[in-house]
């Protein structure tokens, strides 16, 4: 089969999977006659037979793509929206090139791989093991199978790591899918004790916990310190709390492209003027970037933005996020963007980074529209939770204000916005929080900052904003 016969062929199986996924008992019937012969006696055990096949489904055509040289799962969007939850399939995606997910090993060819459900399982969806070889020894991956609106799945966890066969619970339930007939998850346990037992330096760690390390284990430690002490160290993310109530910004901040005819430091906050044109982080000749430092450094933390907004153009945008330059950054967007049926409110998580691979910058981004089935119910709708509320908090952005907060937790960054909303009809209104989903960096990267900015459609038109406080607050560790 040639490979452009089998590019389609896998492409459509992201079609089939959705056509399946809408009717759970045929999805049950189908993995279950293929796969593990008469049906489970009870909803466990089906859930349970669902996810077995789904990742089954996943690893039968991640293992076709990699024999055809089409790079897998990883290098196809569809398929990769198919099985995985965003932050998943954009992680595998940018680590491909040097590390596959679903093999725990450089990207190479998939021998054979055998599937289990896990005896250990966690609170929600169902965790499936899978042995693969792939280019060496048996490894074992972990997938978490989440099921949403009754019939959907998505794979939401995923791990590979060096295994203790010994400390994983009895198996049960589920059946096995074996490509090759051979017991891999034995070659895998096998594999995992050579290496407990070779005095390794992860061994000699724990033994140095009770005082009894071994000649061997001591040189195997001091080799590990001396390699440590001859890489670079990455520094800490430092605290930043900025409350703009002197005559000039505190120290470490920088304004790329300053336009001093734009904005003023006063009576504790910063007042911006955006006009004409596309203003953002994507724009690297937007005026009055606020930027603290080059690199933030290394660590989770939280940054928080508090301002007020005029709205007055429909086009506005404000912006707060990790900054390295207008191709590598990822950023949290309030925007406020006009359709047929007036000014409407979004929220943007956005990531914006080069790929080796690629020649131009790699976009990807989530939205909420906080104007449809949600704090609005609908934008174009004239009752009272429609445009009328979406206009008076629209207007609360300007009298009371906003804040917005980027969170970074290991790889992964996730934003919110909180705001106030005016009653209507039976809701009591109050203060509001919205969220986003999450992007994923694997290294930390660029500096804090914060923009206003517009969009095209503000034409001439004239948007101001206030910035009242900054924080960037590294999260305890």
């Amino acid at each position: 089969m040639s490979n452009w016969m089998m590019a389609l062929r896998f492409q459509g199986l992201a079609t089939q999977l959705r056509v399946l996924q809408r009717c759970s008992l045929l999805m049950l019937a189908c993995f279950t006659l293929v796969l593990s012969g008469p049906a489970p006696a009870n909803a466990q055990n089906q859930t349970e037979a669902l996810a077995l096949g789904f990742v089954q489904s996943l690893y039968s055509a991640h293992k076709s793509l990699r024999d055809a040289g089409l790079g897998g799962i990883w290098k196809n969007a569809e398929l990769r929206s198919t099985f995985f939850q965003p932050e998943i399939a954009e992680t595998g995606e940018l680590v491909s090139g040097e590390f596959d997910l679903l093999t725990g090993a450089a990207p190479e060819k998939i021998d054979a791989f055998q599937t289990r459900v896990a005896g250990n399982q966690p609170d929600q969806g169902v965790t499936i093991e899978v042995a693969v070889r792939s280019g060496g020894p048996a490894r074992i991956v972990s997938l978490t199978v989440n099921f949403y609106d009754g019939d959907q799945q998505r794979i939401s966890a995923i791990s590979g790591q060096d295994w203790n066969l010994a400390e994983i619970a009895v198996r049960h339930g589920g059946g096995s899918g074996n490509s090759s007939g051979e017991d891999l998850f034995g070659e895998a346990a096998a594999g995992n004790a050579t290496t407990n037992t070779d005095g390794s330096a992860g061994s000699g760690a724990a033994d140095a916990e009770t005082g009894e390390e071994t000649k061997a284990d001591e040189t195997a430690n001091n080799d590990g310190a001396d390699n440590n002490a001859g890489q670079a160290q990455v520094p800490g993310i430092a605290a930043v709390e900025e409350e703009f109530d002197g005559s000039k910004l505190g120290g470490g901040w920088q304004i790329v492209n300053e336009d001093l005819n734009s904005f003023l430091l006063e009576k504790g906050a910063i007042l911006a003027i955006a006009t004409g044109d596309k203003a953002g982080f994507e724009n690297p000749e937007s005026t009055n970037l606020f930027k603290h430092g080059e690199f933030a450094g290394a660590g989770d933390f939280t940054m928080r933005l508090k301002g007020r907004l005029e709205a007055k153009t429909g086009y506005e945008t404000v912006w707060l996020g990790m900054h390295a330059n207008d191709n590598d950054y990822v950023a949290l967007t309030l925007r406020v963007q006009t359709t047929g049926c007036g000014p409407t409110l979004y929220l943007d998580i956005v990531n914006e980074r080069m790929v080796a691979s690629q020649e131009k910058p790699v976009r990807t981004s989530f939205t909420k529209n906080l104007f449809d089935k949600s704090i609005v119910r609908s934008v174009c709708s004239k009752s009272e939770m429609g445009r009328g509320l979406g206009d008076r908090i629209l207007a609360e952005l300007e009298n009371q204000g906003f804040e917005l907060t980027l969170k970074r937790e290991g790889f992964r960054y996730s934003g919110s916005l909180a705001l106030n909303v005016p009653a209507a009809g039976d809701e009591p209104g109050g203060p509001a929080t919205i969220e986003t989903d999450s992007v994923s960096r694997i290294e930390p990267f660029g500096a804090p900052a914060f923009q206003l900015g517009q969009l095209r459609g503000a034409k001439s038109g004239e948007t101001v904003a206030y910035f009242d406080r900054f924080e960037l607050i590294p999260n305890a560790q």
